[in-house]
């Protein structure tokens, strides 16, 4: 982008680059890589509906500890990996 910011390059930063467009207000292009959520107009709401669109798999906490796209992207990224790496949880009444 011309004013220096990289846009969002895997399909993670890609999907929540999505949801905060539509949570901010902002076109989709115009949000980068190193973009901090609350420094783009983000508010607790608009981390409700981040988590939303996300299908919850972020906590508008989350979003609070990590407000770099490109952090949160990782974060995302680093669950599904520990989620498909360990075997299915089950029930302790099973």
């Amino acid at each position: 982008a011309e004013d220096g910011r990289l846009p969002p390059r895997t399909p993670t930063e890609l999907r929540i680059a999505a949801a905060w467009s539509t949570a901010l207000g902002v076109p989709r292009d115009g949000i980068g890589r190193h973009d901090d959520f609350f420094d783009r107009g983000g508010t607790s709401l608009a981390a409700v509906k981040v988590a939303i669109a996300l299908d919850r798999a972020i906590s508008p906490k989350d979003l609070t500890r990590c407000p770099v796209l490109a952090d949160l992207a990782a974060l995302l990224d680093l669950r599904r990996a520990e989620a498909g790496s360990r075997p299915a949880e089950r029930p302790a009444h099973a």
